[in-house]
């Protein structure tokens, strides 16, 4: 048993840190430039406490003699995590997060079918290695499942990629927070969407990061150059304290910012 629990918590390990490795680089990498927002604890840590959960996961889903017991409790524990994560990562005021918990909830038992396929999964790589007469089996035949498990760990990292529209969003977002604080410099007009944002001539200055949202609800007027559905918004939140929320209607440039009052940060959200 303690020699399961040993390959569970390694293997665990090993494929929580290259997955949030993955999911931390992959959008910073596909917009250099940009400074993309990191949930708490921050990205560095992010990876870290990945690591651990899942080696945490690797230990529940071995420390049964039984396959299928390690299976179930690894996708309950899955689940939990995930949910677990998703609280301290959203950054929602005290108004959404209740919604957020009956969603959660809603949702659980689909996302525990989900899970299951990568419980089994681990519970595979952890009894390919632990197999009777080890050492007797060609090199790569030992380290094959721990090499398939972390390569899909990094291709589910691959899954927070943003999508296109998402990327030039964070990129229109990116160069009208520039022109703000480049009319802050010099003294010229702000740019339109900027100028009904309160506290932005004093407080829009400095470092900043980007957070792309999908999960928003907006009833206000809509652009008449819009013709596509879609809406997402860009929270900017300035090291001074100021945060912005822009709404983006898909296929336009146009925003509609104004100041995020409903935001809670916890400390450790650093940029990297």
């Amino acid at each position: 048993m303690f020699k399961r629990i040993r390959v569970g918590f390694l293997l665990g390990l090993a494929m929580g840190l290259t997955y949030q490795t993955v999911a931390e680089l992959i959008n910073r990498l596909s917009l250099p430039g940009i400074p993309i927002y990191s949930p708490p604890p921050g990205p560095i840590w992010g990876i870290v406490l990945m690591g651990l959960l899942y080696a945490i996961l690797g230990i529940i889903c071995a420390i049964s003699e039984s396959h299928l017991i390690g299976i179930f409790a690894g996708a309950v524990a899955s689940t939990l995590f995930t949910f677990t994560w998703g609280f301290i990562s959203s950054g929602d005021g005290s108004s959404q997060l209740m919604g957020r918990f009956f969603l959660y909830l809603y949702t659980s038992l689909p996302v525990l079918v989900i899970f299951l396929p990568v419980a089994a999964a681990f519970r595979w790589g952890i009894a390919g290695m632990t197999r009777e007469k080890l050492n007797e089996y060609p090199v790569f035949s030992r380290i094959k499942p721990v090499v398939i498990l972390i390569i899909l760990a990094g291709i589910l990292g691959t899954l927070s990629m943003y999508s296109t529209e998402a990327m030039r969003v964070l990129v229109q977002a990116d160069k009208l927070v520039k022109a703000g604080i480049a009319a802050n410099s010099d003294g010229s007009s702000l740019p339109k969407p900027l100028q009904t944002v309160d506290g932005f001539f004093k407080m829009g200055n400095g470092p900043y990061t980007l957070e792309w949202r999908s999960d928003v609800v907006y009833q206000g007027a809509r652009p008449e150059t819009s013709s596509d559905s879609s809406i997402s918004s860009v929270v900017i939140r300035f090291d001074t304290g100021l945060k912005i929320n822009c709404i983006y209607y898909g296929g336009t440039n146009a925003a509609l910012c104004e100041k995020a009052l409903d935001l809670v940060d916890i400390p450790g959200s650093e940029n990297w």
